[in-house]
């Protein structure tokens, strides 16, 4: 069972010292944070009771609602960089990448900052923050943290955008989600009670059964438009590429090829119809 209460507070000690320097530091508000990255990916890990060990990472990854540049490079202003990329920072002794979203979007997906050649892919972020649920720190402040299906989201649009450049590190992430939904009782209970639907499309297997359930929830988290706008991006990758990483994720000694099809087929199906 999906349960955030699981996470403890020496798993968050990390993300508050971010959280409590942002605040106070640099005055950005606690309703407009998101964490996502590997940190999101860990505490949802943990909130569905898992104890296997996941990539890790010393990064911090942060999205903040912002109305407009203007009040992005306030919060910014008081924030030691670290590197040369205008987004990532040096808070609380940690390299934090702090990814502005929101009315600052233009288009919808696609954040510009003024100095910054490129621009940033922010899709989905609204989406999955509308959508989010509440995640209380230590020191009493209350951040955003993405349902597992908003995590899914933003790793599959993730893994359209770097693997067109040979980059496949996404894969292992999209399927540590994919095994968070096939390995869980409360869904494999549903998938026999609720949601039998589910179970007769997928020909009565159990595995690929909980994967349309979680494109499902993707697709409802998303929105039709930005189902469409995944889809194109989608359309666009290595669909053998992703299998073959996705199959030594699962094992690298036996590569699990069918776990990696039911993903595909499971992606397809919600981005397609």
């Amino acid at each position: 069972m999906f349960d955030p209460l699981r996470i403890g507070t020496q798993s968050l000690d990390l993300i508050d010292s971010v959280v409590v320097e942002l605040i106070s530091g640099a005055k950005a508000d606690e309703t407009s944070i998101m964490v996502i990255g590997a940190h999101c990916r860990d505490l949802l890990h943990t909130a569905f009771g898992r104890t296997d060990l996941l990539r890790s990472t010393s990064d911090v990854d942060i999205a903040i609602a912002v109305d407009g540049d203007a009040e992005y490079r306030r919060i910014i202003a008081a924030l030691p960089r670290s590197g040369t990329t205008d987004i990532r920072f040096s808070i609380a002794g940690v390299a934090v990448d702090v990814v502005p979203f929101g009315d600052i979007e233009d288009p919808a997906g696609t954040t510009s900052l003024t100095g910054r050649t490129e621009s940033l892919d922010v899709f989905g972020f609204r989406e999955v923050f509308a959508h989010s649920i509440e995640l209380r720190l230590p020191s009493g402040y209350r951040v955003r943290i993405p349902v597992p299906a908003g995590y899914a989201a933003l790793k599959l649009k993730a893994w359209c955008d770097r693997s067109v450049n040979g980059e496949y590190k996404d894969v292992g992430d999209i399927a540590t989600a994919c095994g968070w939904y096939q390995d869980d009782a409360d869904i494999r209970a549903a998938l026999y009670g609720a949601r039998t639907d589910l179970l007769i499309r997928a020909e009565t297997d159990v595995d690929l059964a909980a994967l349309y359930l979680l494109g499902e929830e993707i697709a409802d988290i998303l929105g039709r438009v930005r189902v469409a706008e995944l889809a194109a991006a989608w359309d666009r990758t290595d669909r053998e590429l992703l299998a073959h990483h996705f199959a030594r994720h699962r094992s690298r000694t036996h590569p699990d090829h069918a776990a990696a099809n039911r993903a595909i087929l499971a992606v397809n199906n919600f981005l397609f119809g």
